[in-house]
């Protein structure tokens, strides 16, 4: 959802919950853990690279 151009007016906070999570927090937790930047990081790298 992060590289969807189309979602892009989504903030973070709103995938992360329509991802499910209950908590901002643990999912910039998780997100970081799995993939290694945030999500803010990884949303605008994939910004550019389009």
């Amino acid at each position: 959802m992060l590289q969807d151009p189309a979602l892009q007016h989504f903030t973070i906070a709103a995938i992360a919950y329509e991802a499910g999570f209950n908590s901002l927090s643990v999912f910039n937790q998780t997100f970081k853990k799995v993939k290694g930047i945030t999500p803010s990081a990884y949303r605008k790298s994939h910004q550019k690279s389009k």
